[in-house]
């Protein structure tokens, strides 16, 4: 097999399984009340605490809310 062709193939082949995994980490929502996806929220208050572990950075933040409530969310970084 050529040099060329035998590169090509590793090439597809490669990009083929980072679409796979891509696809597989980032699937469909499949529970909604986890995530806002339809609307944008800004949010503003103390970050409490971050986790920077795999697959994703997520961060809490103590937010008070316009009726002086305080509350607590839970975001996520891509």
């Amino acid at each position: 097999m050529p040099i060329t062709r035998m590169l090509k193939t590793a090439t597809l082949s490669a990009l083929a399984s980072l679409a796979a995994s891509s696809l597989a980490h980032h699937g469909a929502v499949t529970q909604p009340s986890l995530y806002l996806t339809d609307d944008f929220v800004e949010l503003r208050g103390e970050i409490v605490d971050v986790f920077w572990r795999n697959p994703h950075t997520r961060a809490r933040m103590l937010v008070t809310g316009d009726d002086g409530e305080e509350q607590l969310w839970e975001g996520e970084a891509e």
